[in-house]
């Protein structure tokens, strides 16, 4: 007694022919994801743009000058011809550094200068630092005054002379 076997099939409902309805429904919900989809991505693409033009914008940093000292005077003078006088100081700055922006500003070493009308009549070496957000920064720095440069500039005298009447 042989008996067959049959390639069983497992159970399932026959395809549904797809009618226009079905085909438009779905469509339909492609279009609606689709749309959604691109809506939330404008939406945050949107509130992005809204936040870095306001509260993510770049401002200056505030810079106050909270104390002024005299630290050092070197007066000099040459009795060889022609004779010369010779004047340099130093001064002892207190600067208070404010950053506005909400996020940190890391800066390297650099210098700073001193200008009357114009001219450099100082230098001062800033060091590398890091100033975190709304943070401020107190920074004590001894600026050189190049007094040869600032005796040599003729306004410097009127304005001396305006000062004192």
């Amino acid at each position: 007694m042989d008996i067959e076997k049959k390639d069983e099939q497992p159970l399932r409902s026959p395809p549904l022919p797809q009618t226009d309805h079905s085909r438009k429904r779905k469509r339909r919900r492609c279009i609606i994801c689709c749309a959604s989809v691109t809506g939330v991505i404008l939406t945050i693409g949107l509130v992005l743009l809204i936040l870095g033009l306001t509260v993510f914008k770049a401002k200056k940093p505030v810079l106050t000058v909270n104390s002024v000292a005299l630290e050092d005077l070197d007066v000099s003078f040459s009795s060889i011809i022609p004779p010369r006088a010779s004047l340099n100081l130093s001064l002892a700055i207190g600067i208070s550094i404010e950053n506005p922006n909400k996020v940190g500003v890391k800066y390297q070493n650099s210098s700073a200068s001193l200008r009357y009308r114009g001219n450099e009549v100082g230098q001062v070496p800033v060091p590398a630092g890091k100033i975190g957000s709304d943070e401020t920064k107190q920074m004590n720095l001894t600026v050189t005054v190049f007094a040869d440069r600032l005796i040599s500039d003729s306004d410097m005298y009127r304005d001396l002379l305006s000062v004192a009447m």
